[in-house]
Parts: structure tokens; sequence; C-alpha cells
């Protein structure tokens, strides 16, 4: 009589032709610049971050404009072949700042990241946690910037420069002040014990 959390799942397969035309999501560089492609409006329904903080499962899940989203897609396609980023990652669950948290979490090695974000009337927590759809972010050389932003426009995908990667901390600073700040060797922990956690705590519970 309970429901499985999360249903539905989807499985999906892609064929890349030409691996060399692959992008991971890792950041590479320091002083790379951060560009969050697509519009933040903060939506929380259904979102990780009312869960994890309030133990609240429910609300309306963020609006999908497929049309918006096609233009993404193919805007990412495109980017994975002009050699103009260094990494491409979706905005999902939990919402950007743990796609950038993900993105800071190199199999071998890893490198942090500095976001200078303006509230624009949200919520930090809506700002940094809730998961609008058709969004994605990427990294790139500074000097790629300017023709990263002009492919964007064309595209008509807005698209801005977040922040910088930098050094071994995930940081936010919102409207000026620091949002967040956590140092890289802590996400790394919870980002690889998570399941122990949870298989730990269902032990306690059962035994």
């Amino acid at each position: 009589g309970v429901g499985i959390y999360p249903t539905p799942t989807i499985g999906m397969v892609g064929l890349l032709e030409d691996v060399e035309e692959r992008q991971d999501a890792w950041f590479k560089g320091e002083g790379d610049a951060v560009v969050l492609l697509g519009e933040t409006l903060g939506h929380l329904g259904g979102a990780e971050a009312l869960f994890a903080l309030h133990g609240v499962e429910g609300g309306t899940p963020p609006p999908l404009d497929l049309a918006r989203e096609r233009s993404l897609v193919e805007l990412l396609q495109g980017l994975a072949k002009s050699g103009l980023v260094r990494s491409l990652h979706d905005c999902s669950d939990g919402g950007l700042l743990v796609a950038v948290a993900e993105c800071c979490l190199a199999p071998r090695g890893c490198t942090g990241a500095h976001l200078k974000l303006e509230s624009k009337g949200l919520s930090d927590l809506a700002l940094l946690f809730g998961e609008d759809a058709s969004r994605a972010v990427a990294s790139c050389a500074p000097e790629n910037v300017k023709p990263l932003l002009e492919v964007c426009a064309r595209s008509g995908v807005p698209a801005a420069v977040i922040g910088r990667v930098s050094g071994g901390r995930v940081r936010a600073d919102v409207d000026g002040r620091i949002a967040a700040d956590v140092p890289l060797a802590d996400l790394r922990k919870a980002w690889e014990s998570g399941l122990d956690s949870i298989v730990g705590e269902m032990g306690g519970r059962n035994g």
C-alpha cells in the first residue's frame, strides 16, 4: 500500500559515434569560468532539499517547456563538438549548488569552485537548491567566455558566468554574502560514504 520512492524510473541508452566529442562533468582547470545555461526560477516542489532539510515530500514539480528543453539539448550537443567548453553537467536532483559540487568531485583529483550569485528575489534555498528544468553547468577557459555566451544567445538559451573554478572549497556568495562554504574534503567524504551511512542507519533500526 506504499509507493516505492522515487517512482517512476526511466532507463535510457544513447550512442556516441565519436568518443573524442565526449564531455564529462568534472571541472578541469583553476581559473576556468563556471557558466550556468538556462534560467533559475527557484522551483522547490518535490525538491531533494525540502525532504533533506524539512522531511517534506510534495509540491508541484517544476514545469517543463519542451521547446526550451530541446534548445538546451541541441546547444549541449553543439558545445560538445565546438571545443569551447571543458565540462558539461546537467542540473537535476538537488539543484544548482549540488550540480556544481558534483562537478568538483572528479574521480582522480578534485578542485573547488567559488560562485557569485544574485538572489533576484529568491531565497537562498530556492536559488541554490531549486530544481528548475532545462539547466546545465558548463566550464570554459576565460578566453572562451565571450564566444560561448554568443553561441548560447544564438541558440536562445539564457547563459551567465556565475563563478570560477577555484581552490579546495565549494563556496557560494549571494548578493555579496557567504551563503554556503564547504571544504571539498568534507564533500568528498559525504559523497563516497553516503550509501554506507544509509545502510548503517537501516541496520541500526532493524537491530
